[in-house]
């Protein structure tokens, strides 16, 4: 994701650890409607997931549509099709 906003490295080793370590000020529990821009995370495997919101509760998201590919989806989905839980969002932040 830090390469959508012009950066090499998020300075983080998962989406988990992102999450973990984004300061609370930034972060919006829970909220399900993220605006566009805002990345939008979920707990569940060993390094969670993230996903660039695109407003009204889409995201675009890697590996959802398969393997490899960058798709539109929902943050619904993601809950379904890789039984994760959504956290919230933030505003992108970085180290």
């Amino acid at each position: 994701m830090a390469r959508a906003y012009g950066r090499g490295y998020s300075g983080f080793t998962s989406a988990w650890v992102h999450w973990q370590q984004t300061p609370a000020r930034y972060k919006h529990n829970g909220d399900r409607n993220p605006p566009a821009g805002a990345l939008v995370f979920w707990q569940g495997g060993k390094y969670g997931h993230i996903a660039i919101s695109t407003g009204g509760g889409k995201i675009i998201s890697t590996d959802i549509g398969g393997t490899g590919t960058l798709t539109r989806s929902t943050i619904s989905t993601v809950e379904k099709k890789w039984g994760q839980k959504y956290v919230g969002w933030t505003a992108p932040w970085y180290r």
